[in-house]
């Protein structure tokens, strides 16, 4: 019988769940372009992150995604994939590029462009994210979230 696969790390289980951060500007005025940074921590051999994120769709839209410098290259080293984009939310994953090894250590795993609609507050989440090691293991994920003025 398979153990069940929960969130948390189990007692005796070294591993502890990733940290993931949403770092942006505090204040973005309307009509102006921002990029929010998907940020981890503790990463070992990472190959591929799958991030769900969402936001509010009548004060941005989604402007683009791409693989943050922890993931390498873009197109020699790795790439971001949009899986959709329903109102108010972003599904897409960052990876290596097949063949190359993974990554360990922190930093920017994606970043993620948005252009400002109109002045409110404008709350960008991590509503999940599944992290996948080079032999296959999923990581559990701590999410974060950022939020900026729009003026």
């Amino acid at each position: 019988q398979e153990p069940e696969m929960t969130s948390e790390a189990g007692p005796g289980s070294d591993e502890t769940p990733v940290e993931i951060a949403l770092y942006g500007p505090s204040e973005v005025a309307a009509g102006d372009s921002f990029v929010v940074q998907v940020v981890a921590s503790k990463v070992r051999d990472l190959v591929a992150a799958r991030l769900t994120l969402r936001y509010p769709g009548t004060l941005a839209e989604f402007a683009g995604i791409h693989p943050g410098p922890l993931m390498g290259k873009e197109e020699e080293e790795s790439r971001a994939l949009l899986a959709g984009v329903p109102a108010g939310t972003i599904e897409a994953q960052v990876s290596r590029v097949e063949g190359i090894p993974g990554v360990s250590g922190e930093g920017a795993l994606a970043l993620v462009a948005f252009k400002v609609l109109a002045a409110g507050r404008l709350e960008v989440s991590l509503e999940a994210c599944e992290l996948v090691s080079a032999d296959g293991q999923t990581l559990s994920c701590s999410a974060g979230s950022m939020t900026a003025e729009a003026i």
